[in-house]
Protein backbone atom coordinates (compact mmCIF):
# COMPACT_ATOMS: atom_id res chain seq x y z
CA UNK A 1 0.00 0.00 0.00
CA UNK A 2 2.86 2.50 0.74
CA UNK A 3 4.26 1.75 -2.62
CA UNK A 4 1.37 2.09 -4.04
CA UNK A 5 1.06 5.37 -2.90
CA UNK A 6 -1.14 5.16 0.54
CA UNK A 7 0.86 8.14 2.24
CA UNK A 8 1.40 10.09 -0.49
CA UNK A 9 0.90 13.80 0.85
CA UNK A 10 0.66 12.54 4.69
CA UNK A 11 2.61 15.55 6.86
CA UNK A 12 2.24 13.82 10.34
CA UNK A 13 1.39 10.29 11.59
CA UNK A 14 -0.66 9.52 14.96
CA UNK A 15 -1.14 5.88 16.73
CA UNK A 16 -1.81 4.76 20.22
CA UNK A 17 -1.20 1.37 22.02
CA UNK A 18 -3.11 0.20 24.90
CA UNK A 19 -0.26 0.17 27.77
CA UNK A 20 -0.67 -0.74 31.38
CA UNK A 21 2.39 0.69 32.25
CA UNK A 22 0.88 4.12 32.60
CA UNK A 23 -2.23 5.12 35.25
CA UNK A 24 -5.57 5.58 33.89
CA UNK A 25 -5.74 9.54 32.38
CA UNK A 26 -2.12 9.67 31.38
CA UNK A 27 -0.94 9.84 28.00
CA UNK A 28 2.58 8.47 27.10
CA UNK A 29 4.14 10.45 23.83
CA UNK A 30 7.65 11.00 22.14
CA UNK A 31 8.82 11.28 18.40
CA UNK A 32 10.25 8.78 16.53
CA UNK A 33 9.67 5.39 16.31
CA UNK A 34 8.10 3.63 19.78
CA UNK A 35 6.74 0.26 20.50
CA UNK A 36 8.27 -1.49 17.56
CA UNK A 37 8.35 -5.24 18.49
CA UNK A 38 8.48 -4.91 22.06
CA UNK A 39 7.47 -6.71 25.20
CA UNK A 40 6.70 -6.27 28.48
CA UNK A 41 6.44 -9.04 30.87
CA UNK A 42 6.78 -10.49 34.26
CA UNK A 43 8.21 -13.16 35.71
CA UNK A 44 7.69 -15.16 38.97
CA UNK A 45 9.91 -18.06 40.13
CA UNK A 46 8.18 -20.53 42.48
CA UNK A 47 10.51 -22.87 44.31
CA UNK A 48 11.77 -24.25 47.53
CA UNK A 49 14.41 -22.61 49.34
CA UNK A 50 17.95 -23.79 48.87
CA UNK A 51 21.28 -22.18 50.85
CA UNK A 52 22.28 -20.96 48.25
CA UNK A 53 20.31 -19.02 45.44
CA UNK A 54 19.05 -21.19 42.54
CA UNK A 55 19.44 -18.39 39.61
CA UNK A 56 22.40 -16.07 38.86
CA UNK A 57 21.08 -12.55 37.78
CA UNK A 58 23.32 -11.06 34.81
Amino acid sequence: MIEEGALDGMDIIFATHLWSGFPVWVIGYRSGYAMANVDVFTIEIVGRGVRRPCFVAL
